[in-house]
């Protein structure tokens, strides 16, 4: 899994530890964001130093020192990480309200279950 794939996930999963789901999937989904913490760690150590290398003085980055850090962070958002987690399930019959980008930005994590409810009632679609 590339490092890129964590950090643009994190928005997404701040906003599902902050659902309200039962103890259980509060639980797994906490378990989830701990086992990825080393490497948002590392993201934001690298992060720092290469600020740090292009900022001279406190002053804010020109353009072509922008540029520069830029292209250092997005070699290190490219790195492949070895992350070892278990995907949470969570069923749609838990409290959760999130948006289609959120669902996406969490595929890698998390297995969201959806009970179809023609099956749910014991109906067939027929066209």
């Amino acid at each position: 899994m590339k490092l890129r794939t964590i950090i643009d996930a994190l928005p997404a999963l701040q906003k599902l530890s902050a659902q309200d789901f039962t103890p259980k999937t509060l639980y797994r989904v906490r378990k989830l964001i701990q086992s990825l913490e080393t490497e948002v760690k590392f993201f934001n150590d690298e992060r720092d130093k290469v600020i740090a290398k292009y900022r001279q003085g406190g002053e804010k980055l020109t353009g072509a020192q922008l540029a520069a850090a830029d292209a250092e962070l997005a070699t290190t958002l490219d790195i492949e990480v070895d992350v070892t987690f278990t995907r949470p399930q969570i069923p749609d019959s838990e409290n959760y309200r999130l948006s289609n980008n959120d669902l996406e930005q969490l595929a890698a994590f998390v297995d969201f279950t959806f009970e179809d409810d023609a099956e749910a009632e014991g109906k067939e679609n027929k066209t």
